[in-house]
């Protein structure tokens, strides 16, 4: 398989995220945290494609993230409500079925 054919664009991306917005959450006692998308193992083109998706969706790719990894978009800022949190797993979930790794960190303060 060549890489042209394993380019994913950034409208699929860009569907992963909302329907991992769109998922039912259940709130956790996660709370006084950033939370992130971080990307792992993924190539520049993927990046790339990764980045026009977040931006489309309003999330910020901000790259070296405070206390997790180098490729990571921002959330949010979790104040005790603890639905951030599972929202950003639910966002990942649907990020890795299309096979970008994907996780969601929380950093608390």
């Amino acid at each position: 398989m060549t890489e042209a054919a394993t380019i994913i664009t950034a409208d699929k991306i860009a569907s992963a995220i909302i329907a991992g917005r769109n998922k039912p959450r259940i709130c956790n006692n996660q709370g006084a945290c950033r939370v992130y998308l971080g990307f792992y193992d993924v190539t520049t083109k993927q990046l790339n494609q990764i980045k026009k998706a977040l931006s489309s969706c309003g999330i910020r790719y901000i790259g070296k993230a405070y206390g997790s990894g180098n490729k990571c978009a921002y959330i949010g800022y979790d104040n005790f409500r603890g639905n951030l949190y599972p929202m950003a797993q639910n966002i990942a979930s649907e990020i890795k079925m299309l096979g970008i790794k994907c996780y969601a960190d929380a950093i608390g303060d």
